[in-house]
């Protein structure tokens, strides 16, 4: 009997194990899916907000969690959906952060963006009218944002806005284009300019009517340049601030065609070919470019 004994236990035990192997499995790993938008707008005024989502291969032990990178956003509960606030900003500057979502090893971020705090919203279609002015080691872009441009004889049109802004860069035209650099830009009063600043002395909101024209200087002002994109915040003495933005191309042609990649004090200027300007009853804007006559 303890000959047979011996296998029988040695078979059940094998049994047994071959039992266990079979039936271990690694867990699958858990995933996250945000059903609700990744990227989220607030006004200026802040607001409420809410992220939908589902937990894909949940494990026993595991929640999950929420938290943020920024003091603005506040009050995340998690539940059924992440809800959360985002604070009222007093920033002249558009503001980012995230949420992120965490489940053991499984993660996703939304981002949430919150706009300046601005009286007015204005969205330029056109750079028409500026102009490049050159310069030796400080370079004068003067841009000209606004929804109309100027007209086909040069004026400015009536019964519209024009934001005007000074710029200085130490960046030239590169060939035989000039284009706005890219970088900050802030309002100065100060004689002597650097580069990144925008001259006070040049720079404002120009209204127009059917005859006449008003020039309403900045009280503070910032615009940042990225790739084809302008935005800019500007104060004004009512206590009003503007936000204005703009997308597209940022050349602006060589007015007379020669080269010189800004190492020359001809004006550059989106008008390319000689004009007949009629002044009657009109507005008419003009800027000194240097010697022209040599």
């Amino acid at each position: 009997m303890k000959r047979l004994t011996i296998p029988l236990v040695c078979a059940l035990f094998a049994i047994a194990c071959g039992d266990t192997e079979a039936t271990r499995q690694t867990p699958a790993t858990p995933e996250i899916t945000i059903t609700s938008p990744l990227n989220r707008w607030f006004e200026s005024e802040g607001g409420e907000g809410e992220i939908t989502y589902t937990i894909e291969n949940k494990q026993k032990g595991l929640s999950l969690s929420a938290e943020s990178n920024v003091e603005w956003i506040t009050n995340i509960t998690v539940g059924d959906s992440v809800t959360y606030t985002v604070e009222e900003s007093d920033s002249a500057e558009e503001r980012r952060g995230y949420i992120e979502l965490k489940y053991g090893s499984a993660s996703r971020t939304v981002t949430i963006m919150q706009r300046s705090n601005c009286d007015v919203d204005y969205q330029a279609t056109t750079t028409s009218g500026s102009l490049y002015y050159g310069g030796s080691n400080l370079y004068n872009y003067y841009i000209a944002l606004s929804k109309v441009g100027i007209s086909d004889n040069g004026n400015l049109k009536a019964n519209s806005e024009y934001y005007y802004f000074d710029l200085y860069s130490a960046t030239p035209a590169q060939g035989n284009i000039a284009r706005i650099p890219n970088g900050t830009y802030k309002l100065t009063t100060k004689s002597n300019l650097y580069d990144g600043d925008i001259d006070a002395t040049y720079s404002n909101l120009t209204v127009t009517d059917d005859a006449d024209y008003q020039e309403i200087p900045f009280t503070n002002a910032e615009v940042v340049v990225t790739d084809n994109s302008i935005v800019a915040v500007v104060d004004f003495s009512n206590g009003e601030r503007h936000r204005i933005t703009y997308s597209g191309s940022l050349e602006i042609p060589f007015k007379d065609g020669n080269q010189g990649g800004g190492n020359t004090n001809s004006g550059y200027s989106t008008l390319t070919s000689d004009h007949l300007f009629n002044i009657e009853d009109g507005v008419f804007v003009g800027a000194w470019v240097g010697d022209l006559l040599g």
